[in-house]
């Protein structure tokens, strides 16, 4: 089949001014598409006369808090003075130094006598030389009494032959497995339920 080209939609027929609109748009576009990017880019670039005054605002303003704080510090700082010392407490007497020899003597036979009391540490572990020693902290348990198992009793089944009543469902004129069967069995289960019987 051939068509004419004057067949064709205005809407899809070429014009002769159609190139130079689309060429006159895309400069138009990208002009300001590049204007935008450019001012942007200005506002992102960091200005270095701002961030050397920044810089030496948050100089100053940090010298001058040191300043400050070590102010304090000295201003607060108590100069240690040590008390004044005896003569006794750099000549120890005779007295002290038996009574400490005495105080050491007592500890030391303190704790050769505990030793003793203690069982023999065991340093070789085989089977023949094996001591058993209980469980350590443990809290003796009570015993539990339990319940003696009583079987339930059966409960007795009803079986009935032959088939069930038939319910409103069954009847849906639908075949099984549509959608409309599906909204009928629904819609009699609903009904059945509201009317309070069992069909």
């Amino acid at each position: 089949m051939n068509a004419d080209w004057d067949d064709a939609p205005s809407r899809v027929q070429r014009k002769a001014g159609n190139a130079i609109v689309w060429c006159v748009s895309l400069i138009f576009g990208v002009g300001i598409t590049g204007g935008g990017l450019y001012l942007a880019s200005g506002q992102m670039k960091p200005n270095p006369r701002a961030e050397a005054q920044v810089a030496r605002l948050n100089a100053e303003a940090i010298r001058k808090h040191n300043e400050d704080v070590r102010a304090r510090q000295l201003a607060n700082q108590q100069r240690y003075q040590p008390p004044p010392m005896q003569e006794k407490n750099w000549i120890r007497s005779s007295e002290d130094q038996q009574r400490e020899a005495q105080t050491q003597r007592e500890l030391r036979e303190w704790s050769q006598a505990r030793a003793q009391e203690q069982h023999a540490r065991q340093n070789s572990f085989s089977d023949a030389t094996y001591v058993p020693q209980g469980a350590r902290n443990v809290v003796p348990s009570t015993p539990i009494p339990r319940e003696t198992y009583k079987p339930k009793p059966k409960q007795q089944e009803i079986v009935i032959v032959g088939k069930a009543d038939p319910r409103l469902r069954d009847y849906c004129p639908y075949s099984k497995g549509s959608i409309e069967h599906r909204n009928c069995k629904m819609r009699m289960d609903l009904h059945s339920r509201n009317q309070g019987g069992s069909r």
